[in-house]
């Protein structure tokens, strides 16, 4: 193999090895706070099923928006939605330039690193039914 090869192939394996710049920053999940007044509301996280009691916290894959969902008995259900918006470290990938930004930019949209979940917490004030 010639030197030139060598680099070239090594240059396009580190971004596939290790993921793009918001993948290695930010990761591929996000943690999500959410609370209610009163507490021990029941959140309902769509996709994914999740279950759990406010005040909590949730670890969610970024490659997805999500349906929130918090109810209490003797209140009213609130519903909220989490989205995807563009994570600011994805732009790092352009520093790398053509051959090594490129497939670190499609690593980062592939797992999910390129986005950020908005709100990243949830507190809900129910109101009584």
């Amino acid at each position: 193999m010639t030197r030139a090869l060598c680099m070239l192939t090594l240059a396009l394996s580190i971004p596939l090895l290790n993921g793009g710049c918001a993948t290695v920053v930010s990761g591929t999940s996000q943690a999500i706070t959410l609370s209610s007044e009163p507490s021990g509301a029941t959140v309902t996280v769509q996709p994914g099923d999740i279950t759990a009691q406010t005040p909590t916290e949730i670890y969610l894959k970024r490659n997805e928006a999500y349906t929130v969902q918090l109810e209490k008995p003797g209140y009213q259900p609130v519903s909220m939605e989490l989205k995807r918006t563009l994570n600011w470290w994805t732009l790092g990938n352009v520093v790398g330039g053509w051959w090594v930004g490129v497939p670190a930019a499609i690593m980062d949209l592939t797992t999910g690193g390129a986005f950020r979940l908005r709100p990243g917490s949830v507190e809900v004030t129910l109101k009584p039914s």
